[in-house]
């Protein structure tokens, strides 16, 4: 099984797969990070694959930010895709095949 989540979504994914990391093959949140100064990444071992945009409204220096503390923290972020000039909820859609790609890697 496989989750995927834009914006208030992808909040959703990153507390379900740190709640219950054996449900899920892989996870792809996009567009959002949850406030890093209040969530324990080092919970996140589901591989995922984040997708940001550089032009998204809630600021996308913000993910980075969150990406950089998530790593440190030990977070299984596989891969964090930025998608250039991509507003929130526009950088998902462009990704989705790659998307794809990366659940079918982690089939079982």
């Amino acid at each position: 099984m496989f989750i995927m989540g834009i914006s208030m979504g992808a909040c959703g994914v990153w507390y379900q797969i740190a709640a219950h990391p054996d449900q899920f093959n892989a996870a792809s949140p996009a567009g959002a990070f949850v406030e890093p100064d209040f969530f324990d990444w080092s919970q996140i071992t589901t591989p995922v694959l984040y997708i940001g945009g550089t032009e998204d409204r809630n600021g996308f220096d913000l993910m980075e930010k969150a990406y950089d503390i998530a790593m440190g923290q030990g977070a299984n972020i596989v891969k964090f895709e930025v998608v250039g000039g991509a507003p929130h909820g526009g950088e998902w859609p462009q990704r989705l095949d790659m998307t794809m790609e990366f659940f079918d890697g982690y089939l079982k």
